[in-house]
């Protein structure tokens, strides 16, 4: 068991699989590409904003207070492979979130900037009446 829990890469990919067998499992009769999608969607988006919050409020705080000898340690073995994880969070995040909108029929619209995805001057005035 130690074997396996030491193996980051195994343990990602067995939680991912564990997770849509359990998806479809439960709701089986109920799941859809487009459900499917949007929880990929989300749980890279959570990775991607958890690694985030990783670098900003633990990493970069914590540099400082660290001895010298200590800190190639940190840039050449933990932040490498959170730095891999990071933008390949983010990049699947931003992928399904296009695949999503293709798959619900926004995408074109969305991206030409057409109604209901038209920016409002309105909306954009920071002393606005209305």
């Amino acid at each position: 068991m130690a074997k396996f829990f030491g193996n980051l890469h195994l343990v990602l990919v067995a939680g991912l699989v564990l997770s849509l067998a359990l998806m479809f499992g439960l709701h089986g009769d109920a799941l859809t590409a487009q459900s499917v999608t949007r929880w990929l969607h989300t749980f890279f988006g959570i990775v991607w904003i958890g690694l985030l919050y990783y670098f900003n409020l633990v990493q970069i705080p914590t540099m400082p207070k660290i001895p010298a000898e200590l800190k190639p340690a940190v840039s050449k073995h933990i932040a490498p492979s959170a730095l891999f994880f990071f933008r390949w969070a983010a990049a699947l995040t931003v992928l399904l979130g296009l695949i999503i909108s293709v798959q619900a029929g926004y995408a074109h619209q969305a991206f030409t900037l057409q109604d209901p995805y038209k920016l409002d001057r309105k909306s954009t005035r920071l002393n606005s009446s209305h």
